[in-house]
């Protein structure tokens, strides 16, 4: 009886690890199968180009990240990230200044995600209610970005080389846009873990009525959760604009989608003090590889598209059965 429950326990342990741990051993899954089936996969070339990849999704699953924490989701994301990038480049265009366009792409997002706090604010929404809001949101974000440049694409002048150098220069081997990623992924962190807003972020998104009768506005917390999910839309622009030198209302589609796969295949959730920018790294590094190997493998953009959101589906169930082990492991 006794060895019985020795096996049981350590079978019991071994599953809280793969469980609590998704996100980590997806990632040495796909290192070891883009080894095997992905010709080139270990070269300084693949992983430069997969560096360069995952900027973008990196820098809004940030923001994605933060809203969740405080049982939020942006579907906004996406279109807000088109919206800014136009504005951004018609002000480059029109003032060859580097500064006003970085402005202007920050007021517009930060704008949006205001939006989508202060109404969220108003109707005193809890997490479901943010689907709904920044859907509509996301929607007035796209009409914006069509009105704005006429349904047309906006190309960078030529002679903004400065400008474009944000994303093609490297220093060393790295590229410039890795080591913003990485800076701004250290500087979220050291908030979120270190400062007395990072822990009423997490507050709040534990239990937004306990948090409120604890002194603090929760409402407010999520609006400037939702205010920095925009200004994160507002520099994946500037870094999109910048690497491929034009912008339109759709340069920006399904981000969102791949900010919350990233976001949640890491391993984050709502209120938990373990969440934050750890495992929103190995949720962007996880579907980044994913991308990359399948890319190699000259996967269809389609079946692309079925393979994250199966991944997407797998790393919901594993993070229903943490809470119910978790639950388990405490009675």
């Amino acid at each position: 009886m006794q060895t019985k429950n020795v096996a049981k326990k350590k079978q019991f342990d071994i599953g809280w690890f793969v469980i609590n741990n998704f996100g980590l051993l997806m990632i040495c899954l796909m290192i070891v199968f883009g080894g095997i089936f992905a010709n080139n996969f270990f070269t300084l070339g693949n992983l430069q180009n997969l560096l360069s990849q995952i900027v973008i999704n990196g820098i809004l699953t940030i923001g994605f990240s933060v809203v969740y924490i405080v049982d939020g989701f942006d579907l906004s994301q996406g279109n807000v990230l088109s919206a800014c990038a136009c504005v951004g480049l018609t002000v480059l265009n029109s003032t060859h200044n580097i500064l006003f366009t970085f402005l202007s792409a920050i007021a517009v997002g930060v704008t949006f995600g205001l939006a989508n706090g202060l109404i969220g604010k108003v109707i005193k929404s809890d997490g479901s209610d943010s689907y709904l809001v920044t859907l509509a949101m996301s929607l007035v974000a796209l009409g914006f970005a069509y009105i704005w440049t006429k349904g047309l694409n906006i190309q960078c002048d030529q002679e903004m080389t400065a400008f474009r150098n944000i994303a093609r220069g490297k220093v060393g081997s790295i590229p410039n846009t890795m080591i913003i990623l990485v800076i701004f992924l250290l500087l979220i962190h050291f908030i979120l873990k270190k400062t007395t807003v990072g822990r009423k972020l997490y507050y709040v998104g534990a239990n937004r009525k306990a948090a409120y009768m604890c002194g603090i506005n929760s409402h407010n917390y999520r609006m400037y959760a939702f205010m920095f999910s925009g200004f994160c839309a507002a520099l994946a622009a500037i870094v999109m604009t910048a690497r491929v030198g034009s912008a339109n209302p759709m340069c920006g589609n399904n981000y969102e989608t791949d900010a919350a796969i990233a976001t949640i295949v890491g391993g984050n959730a709502p209120g938990d003090s373990k969440s934050g920018m750890l495992r929103a790294l190995f949720g962007i590094l996880c579907l980044g590889l994913m991308r990359n190997i399948m890319n190699m493998m000259n996967v269809d953009a389609n079946v692309q598209t079925v393979v994250k959101c199966i991944l997407l589906l797998v790393a919901l169930y594993a993070l229903s059965l943490k809470k119910n082990w978790k639950g388990g492991r405490g009675k």
